[in-house]
């Protein structure tokens, strides 16, 4: 039996990542994230809660993208996040509810 993972690249301090899984426990999750700190506190925190469905992987998401499993092995129709650009200037910690339905760039 293959597993399959969602990856979350970019995982940060973890917040999403700690939460899908919690939320989803038949389900695994791969957090992809380069600053070490961020590493150990996500492990940390996955730890504490019990989170048997979570691994971290330190890496750039760059690497991780060419270098994990094909899609047979890694779900990548996961959840795109996109950091609200105006909680940096104003100091506060979150993500845009809304987001226009055009897109604006190509992938």
């Amino acid at each position: 039996m293959t597993i399959r993972w969602r990856p979350d690249l970019g995982c940060g301090d973890g917040r999403f990542l700690l939460r899908m899984a919690a939320h989803f426990p038949e389900r695994n999750f791969l957090g992809v994230e380069r600053l070490l700190g961020r590493v150990r506190k996500v492990c940390r925190l996955a730890g504490e809660r019990g989170l048997e469905n979570l691994r971290v992987l330190r890496l750039e998401s760059g690497y991780a993208i060419g270098w994990l499993p094909p899609a047979a092995c890694a779900d990548w129709s996961s959840t795109l996040l996109c950091p609200d650009l105006h909680s940096r200037s104003t100091g506060a910690a979150g993500f845009s509810k809304s987001r226009s339905s055009t897109p604006r760039a190509a992938f």
